[in-house]
């Protein structure tokens, strides 16, 4: 079982507003890493969602996937919008490519710059937020970095319903956490 403490929430450089005494407050001296002291910790889902991804416990894989995973969940709003692009799907399923090592990073570029193109033709048009969302989470999800998913994360909440939308991304999280811790 994976004990989480103050020190290691420090050492991933949380927000200031995060301070040793505030860590201290919410989980003492340190808290096992299961679904349930995850849900009980009294703070914000999304900083939930930032510690979880933040931890080193799930591979680059897994947080790509989760990332991808997201995008997913948004992308029927950015087809409603622009029935014809299919850019951000193409992004997505690219990035699982790579992921089972079917197409290489040099690949897989092109299809995260046609979903930036697409996270941006989305914007132009005022009533497309969560478009936008959808199409810049798939792009997010091919980086390379494991905060791939909480950037997916955060865009694909920008403009849609931010607490059934984060809650749902926590949930997710936790699935792929259990099969791993």
């Amino acid at each position: 079982m994976h004990i989480i403490t103050v020190k290691d929430i420090l050492g991933m450089k949380p927000c200031p507003k995060y301070s040793e005494k505030k860590l201290r407050g919410i989980v003492g001296d340190g808290f096992a890493l299961t679904k349930e002291n995850i849900l009980s910790l009294n703070i914000p889902t999304k900083d939930k969602i930032w510690v979880l991804i933040k931890l080193p416990i799930l591979s680059i894989a897994q947080k790509k996937e989760l990332a991808c995973t997201v995008a997913e969940h948004v992308l029927q709003i950015f087809e409603t919008r622009h029935p014809n692009d299919k850019r951000p799907r193409e992004c997505i399923e690219a990035t699982r490519k790579n992921l089972r090592g079917e197409i290489s990073l040099n690949e897989l570029d092109k299809f995260k710059f046609a979903a930036y193109a697409a996270a941006y033709a989305a914007d132009a048009d005022a009533a497309a937020y969560a478009a936008d969302a959808a199409a810049y989470a798939a792009a997010v999800a091919t980086y390379t970095t494991t905060r791939a998913p909480y950037y997916a994360a955060a865009q694909a909440v920008t403009k849609v319903s931010e607490v059934s939308e984060r809650s749902w991304q926590l949930n997710e999280i936790l699935k792929v956490m259990e099969s791993v811790v």
